[in-house]
């Protein structure tokens, strides 16, 4: 049951993700979390997440440019280590609770589009968004809200934006990934569910592409918003 329930999760997750550009870890996590121990879940979606940030990358590889995104990389790929390192020392309660915040951020974030209505710059905005964006990543495989923030200031279109937020995804994940291995966090069971879940992360992924290209953005927000939204006051009261 636990496999399946990991499985339908991911597929639901990787559509969002492909579809929005963001929205797997947090939608993963609030899932699985109410199913698995919260630290599990997280170390769960590492692998599918990242292979399924690559998928979406290559399929939008041509869209994507360096320039305003660079010191936002470097800073998150300094951030992702220590997010390891909340993950491994918190208490699960305060997790929790952490997680119900930065859901309800993100919902906020979605709901008053000025917040991201103007440019950033690169480096002021760029760099503290990257540092929170790798710390989150690296905690929790939830990066996305002050990623977003930024990528989205910057005025790019949708695939252009996607294609940025996966390969910051994909770098964040990678060196969680191999903080986590070095750190004994993969057992024998959590392996077996990521590994399971790679597959159902990429038709999810697919099938959000698609959806990418037909749906109106505006009809997408408002779904992942009202998802987060229960989710987020689910974990921050009980």
């Amino acid at each position: 049951m636990e496999t399946v329930i990991v499985l339908v999760v991911f597929v639901l997750a990787g559509s969002v993700q492909g579809a929005a550009g963001f929205g797997f870890g947090l939608v993963a996590i609030s899932l699985l979390s109410a199913f698995i121990d919260i630290k599990d879940a997280s170390i769960v979606l590492s692998l599918a997440s990242l292979c399924m940030n690559a998928f979406i990358f290559w399929r939008l590889r041509q869209h994507f440019r360096f320039d305003r995104i660079a010191p936002l990389m470097l800073a998150a790929m300094v951030g992702a280590p220590l997010g390891v390192l909340l993950l491994v020392r918190a208490d699960t309660f305060v997790l929790r609770r952490l997680l119900g915040i930065i859901l309800l951020l993100t919902v906020v974030q979605g709901a008053i589009p000025w917040l991201a209505s103007r440019r950033w710059h690169p480096f002021f905005l760029g760099v503290p968004c990257g540092l929170l964006s790798g710390a989150l990543s690296g905690a929790y495989a939830t990066g996305g809200p002050p990623l977003v923030a930024y990528v989205r200031s910057q005025g790019f279109d949708k695939f252009r934006y996607s294609a940025t937020l996966q390969l910051v995804f994909a770098v964040n994940t990678s060196i969680r990934l191999f903080v986590l291995g070095t750190a004994g966090m993969f057992t024998k069971r959590l392996l077996a569910l990521s590994i399971w879940g790679i597959a159902c992360a990429l038709i999810g992924a697919w099938i959000g592409l698609h959806v990418l290209r037909r749906m109106p953005e505006w009809a997408l927000r408002h779904v992942v918003v009202g998802l987060l939204l229960v989710m987020g006051l689910k974990y921050l009261v009980f």
